[in-house]
């Protein structure tokens, strides 16, 4: 795995010092990572990885969506909770909490599927998974047949129902999605493990800290 950073803060920016996290901070007074990928890939596990490496905070957009989503109806009459709309988020809670983890840590990696910037305020470096339908339906298959008692599908109709849910409602969405973000880097992890996509991300994040320390 990616090697890591010590804890220590210089009162003054140290070339030696092995922590380019607290330059940065010396400089910028704040590092917020964003990163996104569609719902289906294993972010939670990707972000802790990173959190670990690089010894900051991490936050998922996840607990902040509204209990009450609305309803969308698909063409085979199908009822599914729409997770695919900018509205779901509470952002008033999202950047509260956002801004309060930002302010008491160094750092903080906040991970989910939308960052819409009409909703946040801006990043530090916003990192984009990009992933092609057939590998996500693939992903998000099989963690449907490992939580089996969370979805009302036959396993049969399990791509058929993630075809028409793509093509219905998300493309669209997405396509929107990446108009209305601020994205840095767009990393293609179709045939990639999870530590290479982790280590990936990671040697993205100190390139760009490494720009700004060593301007």
């Amino acid at each position: 795995m990616s090697e890591k950073y010590s804890d220590t803060s210089p009162d003054t920016y140290d070339e030696s010092n092995p922590d380019i996290i607290d330059g940065y901070m010396i400089i910028r007074k704040k590092l917020i990572i964003y990163i996104s990928a569609l719902s289906g890939i294993d972010l939670g596990k990707i972000c802790e990885m990173l959190s670990n490496d690089l010894k900051i905070k991490v936050m998922s957009e996840k607990k902040f969506y509204k209990d009450d989503l609305k309803e969308i109806t698909l063409s085979d009459g199908k009822k599914i909770k729409n997770i695919f709309d900018f509205e779901a988020v509470d952002w008033v809670e999202f950047n509260k909490n956002a801004g309060k983890l930002g302010r008491e840590n160094r750092g903080i990696i906040i991970y989910g599927m939308m960052f819409p910037k009409d909703k946040i305020a801006r990043p530090d470096i916003h990192i984009h998974l990009k992933i092609s339908p057939e590998k996500l339906f693939e992903k998000r298959q099989k963690y449907i047949l490992e939580h089996t008692n969370d979805f009302h599908v036959k396993k049969e109709d399990i791509i058929k129902y993630l075809q028409m849910t793509y093509d219905e409602v998300e493309r669209k969405f997405y396509k929107d999605l990446i108009e209305k973000s601020f994205i840095n880097k767009f990393i293609k992890i179709d045939d990639k493990t999870d530590d290479e996509i982790t280590d990936e991300i990671f040697n993205e994040i100190i390139k760009f800290i490494e720009s700004v320390v060593h301007k």
